[in-house]
């Protein structure tokens, strides 16, 4: 602090704050001014967080609705693809049957004919029969081997 500077006393200070003095009257009404922005602002404020409650509750029922939808949807397209890899694999399956059904058709028991498609059981590779021509099936049992002369 500078030395040549004289120390206020506390005579100085009060009449400094004499002189900024509000009267009464003033004080009051000065206060009531307070009073008033202060609820204007908790009223402003209510009206603003009641706003924003609604936006966040509708936001949240967006939200859920869109999500429901997409759900709905996503099962709806789903359900359309697995669908159709069923009948993909349903019609394949058919193709084969038929073709099995065809081939066992062709087939005639060993005793039918000499003209193939005969069919032979052995209990083992060495018991098949010598005199096998083209077409006819050789099953052998102990190993469930099968075999097709063509």
């Amino acid at each position: 602090m500078d030395k040549n500077k004289p120390k206020a006393n506390l005579l100085d200070l009060m009449r400094g704050m004499l002189d900024d003095h509000l009267g009464k009257e003033e004080f009051t009404a000065a206060f009531a001014k307070v009073v008033e922005t202060i609820k204007q602002l908790r009223t402003d404020n209510e009206a603003e967080f009641s706003a924003i409650h609604e936006t966040v509750k509708l936001l949240g029922k967006k939200l859920t609705e869109d999500n429901s939808s997409d759900f709905i949807s996503f099962k709806a397209e789903a359900k359309t693809v697995v669908d159709g890899e069923l009948a993909k694999a349903l019609a394949t399956v058919n193709d084969k049957l038929t073709a099995v059904d065809q081939r066992v058709a062709e087939l005639k028991s060993g005793d039918d004919g000499q003209d193939g498609n005969r069919i032979y059981r052995a209990a083992s590779v060495r018991e098949l029969p010598k005199d096998a021509i083209i077409g006819d099936i050789c099953i052998v049992e102990d190993t469930g081997d099968i075999y097709f002369n063509s």
